[in-house]
């Protein structure tokens, strides 16, 4: 039943657990931390936080779309803080009153979000310094690559 609003989630907890999530245990949360880059863990609430800093205003608001919109799709509402180039984000699970699976995959997307905005921006950038070469190159009529 599409647009089902009768369901057992909170909204600003995220929608209803799998029976078999379950807190993650310290050793899980430590593993999860090697094995990704930026997120420092609290040990006092148990949540995980990273800040993300972009180039521009304009990569702060692609990823802020995005989050919004995934976060939608999820029906997770996580924590953010959103200043210019930096954006904090928060991860906790109220539920289990820790981190479960849940919130290490939605971490671990959020870092392979803002590495692909990243890459992304950097081949535009080449892109563009190629394009403005050849049109030098054809306006002047010399090779231009060498100067810059």
């Amino acid at each position: 039943f599409a647009g089902n609003t009768f369901h057992n989630s909170n909204p600003q907890h995220g929608a209803a657990y799998d029976q078999a999530e379950r807190k993650l245990r310290d050793d899980e949360v430590e593993d999860f931390l090697k094995s990704v880059k930026g997120w420092d863990h609290n040990p006092n609430t148990d949540a995980i936080k990273k800040t993300f800093v972009f180039a521009d205003f304009e990569q702060s608001y692609e990823f802020m779309g995005r989050l919004f919109a995934f976060s939608w799709a999820l029906d997770k509402y996580t924590p953010v803080t959103w200043h210019g180039t930096k954006i904090t984000i928060e991860l906790y699970s109220a539920h289990f009153k820790g981190l479960s699976k849940r919130e290490v995959k939605v971490a671990a997307f959020r870092n392979d979000h803002f590495n692909m905005i990243r890459k992304s921006r950097e081949q535009i950038d080449k892109l563009k310094m190629a394009s403005v070469t050849t049109a030098i190159e054809e306006a002047v009529g010399a090779d231009v690559r060498a100067e810059t």
